[in-house]
C-alpha cells in the first residue's frame, strides 16, 4: 500500500514538472499571445505557439523552458516581439530563429546562455533590440551580429563577458545602434577601438565594469552622438585629464556614483557644453575646484552627496545655471553667508537644495534654513523638524565660518 501511494506522488510530481503553460490571447484581433508557467520544467516544441498568422507578439517570460525545438517558431510571418526572459535555456540553437524574418524585439534576458553558436542571429535581418542580460556569456563570436545592420537597442549586462577577449570589430556592422549597456561586465581591458563603428550611439552604460579610469574606448571622436554615459560603480580613482571628454558635444548625463574618486581636474568638464546631469555621489572628493562647474550653460542638476567635502566655493558654480544642488553626505560645517543670493548674482536658479547628514554648527544651520524657507527652496522638510538631532551645538549663537 506504501509503495503505491509513493509511486502515484512521483508521478504526479513528473506530470507537473513537464505541464504545457497555459497561453492565450489579450486582445480581440488576435495580435499578442502571452502564456504563463504552469511546471517547472518545458521543452517548447511545434505547436504551442507556431502556426499563427496574425501574432505580432508572443511572451514567454519565466515559462520553465529549458529547450527550444528548431521548428517551435514555424509559421509566424508577422511576428515582431518575442520574449523568452526568465527561462532556463543553457544555449540556442542556431536552427530556433530562422523563421522568424519579421521579428524586430526579442528578449532573452536571465536565462543560463553561456555561449552563442555562430549564425545564431544571422535570420533575424529587421531586428532593432535585443536583450541578453543576465545569462552566463563569457565571450562573443566576432561575426554574431554581423547580420544585424538594423540594431538600434544591445542589452549584454550582467553576464561574465571578459572586455579583453572581445574583437574591436564585433560591431563593424552595427553602426546605427543607439543604447548599449555592457555593465556587471569586466570592461576593464578592453581594446580602445571597440566602439569604432558606431556613428549614432546616444547611450552607453558601463556600471560596475571594473574601471580604474575613464576606458580609452569611450573617448573616440566618433561618439559625438553620445547623450548619456554611467560610469558608476567602478573603482576610478580621479578625472585628472582634461581631453577625457572632449569628443562629446552632445553628452546631457553623466554619471561616476559610486567610485573612489579623490581629484578632478578644474578643466576636464569644459568641453560638455550640453551637460544638464552630473552625478558624483558616493566619492571621496574633499574639495571642488574653482572652475569645475563654471561657465555649463545647460548644467542644472549637481549631486555631490556623500563625499568628504569640507567647504563650499560657490565660484564653482559661476555662470551656470544650477537648479538642483545635492550636499547631503559631507563634513560642511557651514555654507558661506547669503549663498542663495550669491549663487542667483552669478547666474544660478536654485530650486532645490539638499543638505541632510552633515555635521552643520547649529547656529549656520539655522542661518540655512532660514535661507531656504525665505526663497522657497525644496529641501529635506521632514528632517529638519526639532525631532532629530541634526547639527552640532559649541555654545555659539553666531556662524563661524573661519
Amino acid at each position: 500500500m506504501c509503495k503505491c501511494i509513493i509511486t502515484v506522488i512521483l508521478t504526479a510530481g513528473i506530470i507537473a514538472t513537464n505541464a504545457t503553460p497555459s497561453c492565450r490571447f489579450y486582445d480581440e484581433n488576435k495580435n499578442n499571445f502571452v502564456c504563463s508557467p504552469v511546471g517547472t520544467d518545458y521543452e517548447l516544441k511545434k505547436g504551442l505557439v507556431s502556426n499563427q498568422d496574425n501574432v505580432k507578439s508572443i511572451s514567454l517570460r519565466g515559462c520553465g523552458i529549458t529547450d527550444i525545438d528548431c521548428d517551435a517558431f514555424v509559421g509566424l510571418p508577422m511576428l515582431q516581439h518575442l520574449d523568452i526572459a526568465e527561462n532556463k535555456l543553457q544555449e540556442l540553437k542556431p536552427c530556433t530563429l530562422v523563421s522568424l524574418p519579421q521579428l524586430n524585439s526579442l528578449d532573452l534576458s536571465f536565462n543560463k546562455i553561456s555561449v552563442l553558436s555562430p549564425g545564431t542571429f544571422d535570420h533575424l535581418n529587421n531586428i532593432e533590440e535585443l536583450y541578453l542580460k543576465g545569462n552566463e556569456l563569457r565571450n562573443l563570436q566576432n561575426e554574431i551580429f554581423d547580420k544585424l545592420k538594423k540594431l538600434n537597442v544591445l542589452d549584454l549586462s550582467n553576464n561574465v563577458i571578459d572586455g579583453s577577449n572581445l574583437s574591436p570589430r564585433i560591431f563593424d556592422n552595427n553602426k546605427i545602434i543607439t543604447s548599449l549597456d555592457l555593465s556587471r561586465n569586466d570592461m576593464s581591458r578592453a581594446h580602445e577601438n571597440l566602439l569604432q563603428s558606431f556613428q549614432t550611439l546616444q547611450s552607453l552604460y558601463l556600471d560596475r565594469c571594473f574601471l580604474t579610469r575613464v576606458p580609452s574606448f569611450v573617448t573616440k571622436s566618433n561618439l559625438k552622438t553620445l547623450q548619456q554615459l554611467i560610469l558608476s560603480t567602478n573603482q576610478i580613482t580621479n578625472l585628472d585629464d582634461p581631453t577625457s571628454f572632449i569628443n562629446m558635444d552632445e553628452l546631457i548625463m553623466l554619471d561616476f556614483a559610486g567610485n573612489s574618486i579623490e581629484s578632478v581636474a578644474e578643466n576636464v568638464f569644459t568641453p560638455l557644453r550640453k551637460l544638464k546631469t552630473i552625478v558624483l555621489k558616493h566619492n571621496h572628493l574633499k574639495q571642488i575646484p574653482e572652475k569645475l562647474f563654471q561657465n555649463m550653460p545647460k548644467l542644472v542638476n549637481i549631486d555631490l552627496s556623500y563625499n568628504d567635502i569640507q567647504v563650499i566655493n560657490l565660484a564653482s558654480f559661476r555662470n551656470t545655471p544650477m537648479k538642483n544642488l545635492n550636499l547631503s553626505g559631507n563634513n560642511l560645517t557651514y555654507m558661506p553667508v547669503n549663498f542663495y543670493g550669491t549663487l542667483i548674482s552669478f547666474g544660478g536658479k536654485l530650486k532645490k537644495f539638499l543638505f541632510t547628514n552633515n555635521p552643520w554648527q547649529c547656529a549656520c544651520l539655522r542661518d540655512i534654513l532660514q535661507e531656504v524657507k525665505e526663497h522657497n527652496i525644496e529641501y529635506n522638510m521632514t528632517v529638519y523638524d526639532g525631532k532629530l538631532s541634526v547639527c552640532v551645538s559649541d555654545g555659539d549663537f553666531i556662524c563661524n565660518r573661519g
